[in-house]
């Protein structure tokens, strides 16, 4: 039994240490939305696609990611700043910076949810 405490305690420790790893990895990213909602219907509904998913992510990215939405329709002068920081031409949009603002990941126009949830998971943001 006692061997049994023992090893369950480590494989414990262990996963926690994990944990604490991928937060430290994490801190100070930030994961940009940009999208346009009185665009074209195209560009539109791709912003639309995309919305349930950027609704979803702050409560699944893990703690010291931040994330940021811009609407152009709404915010044009802070949209059209990261549009030209970050080199995007098409929305949506969604990109992960680190603390220096290099960019980590970036998609842009139609993609599929889960293809970025997927990726943002294996970069070690997503829970």
């Amino acid at each position: 039994m006692k061997r049994f405490v023992v090893a369950l305690t480590i494989v414990l420790l262990v996963a926690m240490a994990a944990s604490f790893v991928a937060q430290a990895a994490a801190a100070g990213k930030t994961l940009y939305f940009l999208k346009h909602t009185m665009s074209c219907p195209c560009t539109k509904k791709a912003c639309q696609s995309a919305q349930p998913l950027a609704d979803a992510l702050p409560k699944q990215l893990i703690d010291g990611v931040t994330m940021v939405t811009s609407d152009f329709a709404l915010a044009k002068d802070k949209t059209e700043a990261l549009m030209k920081k970050f080199k995007i031409f098409a929305f949506p949009a969604f990109v992960l910076v680190d603390e220096n603002d290099n960019v980590l990941y970036q998609v842009q126009g139609t993609f599929e949810n889960d293809d970025v949830l997927d990726k943002l998971t294996e970069l070690g943001v997503v829970k």
